[in-house]
């Protein structure tokens, strides 16, 4: 997990507890919220609870070569990634039955080294590039995740990958900005936690203030 993205200070977030709970028992996690809403900071508390790998997309992920390899060393991160990486691909890279086999391949190398679940955690899958055959490909592993492995897609914006068929068939969980509001406990949390016994003379202010239960306080780390 990035340094820069772990949390000052957790509060332990109660209120996104049921929520989390249901999204680990799908293969899939969506989560979409603007920046402020603190979804970086939720991810950074989940991964560090559960130790998941981390991967931060951009838009050289529209390329599936490099998308595979970086998954692939975010994945080895966590566990022996022992096996081979699937084959390089060829001049018919961005066709579907080539990127439908990258995704096998990776699906199939990833289900070898998993001894224990896994989330991989795809931070801003909002800058995949929409049509490109990087985004195909994850479309191909959200349709074919191994058993242990747990995708969450995160990102400003709903990620540029066909979920239809997969919420259709209850796969995906989808946390949204609504889900990610402090309660008026959490926020007296943080600012005790912050500023110590006086963070509670203010607790009520600053939730009412900056509308903490809509939005959650604090902001996504830039690249």
């Amino acid at each position: 997990m990035p340094a820069a993205v772990r949390s000052r200070h957790g509060t332990g977030r109660p209120a996104t507890a049921a929520p989390q709970a249901d999204a680990a028992t799908r293969p899939i996690t969506c989560l979409v919220a603007g920046p402020g809403y603190g979804k970086t900071t939720l991810l950074a508390d989940w991964a560090e609870r559960t130790g998941a790998a981390w991967y931060i997309l951009d838009a050289h992920d529209g390329d599936p070569g490099l998308l595979v390899a970086g998954l692939l060393a975010a994945v080895a991160e966590c566990v022996p990634a022992d096996g081979a990486p699937p084959a390089p691909l060829g001049p018919q890279a961005g066709s579907a039955s080539a990127v439908d086999a990258m995704a096998a391949g990776l699906a199939e190398t990833v289900d070898r080294v998993l001894a224990t679940d896994l989330a991989l955690i795809l931070d801003d899958c909002a800058e995949l590039p929409a049509g490109a055959p990087g985004a195909a490909l994850l479309a191909a592993l959200c349709r074919q995740t191994p058993p242990r492995l747990h995708l969450v897609l995160a990102g400003r914006r709903e990620p540029a990958v066909e979920l239809t068929g997969s919420r259709g068939t209850g796969r995906v969980a989808d946390l949204a900005a609504d889900q990610l509001g402090f309660t008026a406990a959490e926020t007296a949390s943080l600012l005790v936690a912050v500023l110590g016994p006086d963070g509670a003379a203010v607790a009520a202010s600053a939730h009412r203030l900056t509308g903490a239960g809509r939005r959650r306080s604090g902001s996504s780390p830039r690249r």
